[in-house]
């Protein structure tokens, strides 16, 4: 396990056309719920619904994580990030498991994180969840996850 930083990890893993798109997505559920509006609830349970259903490499208790997502965020608001939950990646750095708790350190600029690797993984390619992957599944998540990125791009001096 390694400790590394936020932002450098995300754009390590967005080098190849928003690889992770998805967590854009994540992040602007993680506003709307802070900001008591349950909008996009549902584009997120269907976005889970299809990903689940063509991935079996994601567990099914995931197609229903509404409750554990809205636990993970008032987790990450009260104590920040768990350093004792790393996230997986891969050894070019896509993550494998833990887009949402980094969806959470991105949006409450949690300036690092845990890393580790596993060797069963280390080669592993996760399934790419881009912008194109939104526009055939779910053109609904756009606009939300496109003012987040935008964010990003603000906060992070990111040019276009």
């Amino acid at each position: 396990m390694k400790k590394a930083d936020t932002w450098k990890t995300f754009e390590r893993a967005m080098m190849d056309c928003d690889y992770s798109y998805d967590i854009y997505f994540r992040m602007a559920v993680i506003d709307e719920y802070l900001n008591g509006r349950g909008d996009v609830w549902d584009l997120y349970s269907k976005m889970q619904q299809i990903r689940c259903s063509r991935n079996n490499q994601i567990p099914r208790n995931m197609i229903d994580h509404k409750q554990e997502f809205m636990e993970l965020i008032q987790n990450f608001k009260l104590f920040g990030f768990d350093f004792d939950q790393p996230i997986l990646v891969n050894k070019t750095g896509h993550i494998i498991d833990g887009a949402h708790r980094m969806a959470c350190a991105l949006y409450f600029q949690v300036p690092s994180i845990s890393l580790y690797t596993d060797k069963n993984y280390e080669d592993f390619t996760p399934e790419i969840y881009d912008k194109k992957w939104f526009e055939e599944h779910l053109k609904e998540c756009i606009p939300y996850a496109e003012k987040q990125k935008e964010m990003i791009r603000r906060r992070y001096n990111v040019q276009k």
